[in-house]
């Protein structure tokens, strides 16, 4: 599905028309009409701020040709306290396929498994 009719699908779900969403936003409805018909690429700077904005979605996500919802201030907060190569692998992990994801995920549920159950057998042990 393009980006631009999962934008519009967003639009409706939030919404219910876009006619609506332009009120909301105090826009004029051939603005993001155009958009939506012929791409974000096309659109101004302000206009597509503006819509991620009010769909509570990241730019830096939608401009990379995702809709990515945007991180809360509380995660935001959190992130800040992540290493520079904690961000890095999470960014990577982001942009992988689905593949490569179940793949790391399935790693690191057995290096959970195996770190909590060294932790479980040594609790035992006490």
């Amino acid at each position: 599905m393009r980006l631009e009719d999962q934008l519009k699908d967003m639009i409706l779900e939030k919404y219910k028309s876009v006619r609506a969403f332009t009120m909301a936003l105090d826009m004029p409805y051939s603005t993001i009409d155009s958009m939506l018909k012929r791409g974000i690429d096309g659109a101004s700077v302000v206009t597509v701020l503006k819509v991620c904005m009010a769909l509570d979605i990241d730019i830096e996500g939608l401009l990379n040709g995702k809709i990515v919802p945007k991180v809360p201030i509380q995660k935001a907060d959190a992130l800040a306290n992540l290493s520079d190569q904690d961000l890095l692998i999470a960014s990577a992990y982001h942009m992988a396929s689905d593949d490569d994801k179940a793949v790391v995920d399935a790693a690191l549920r057995k290096y959970y498994d195996c770190v909590t159950g060294i932790k479980e057998d040594s609790e035992k042990m006490a």
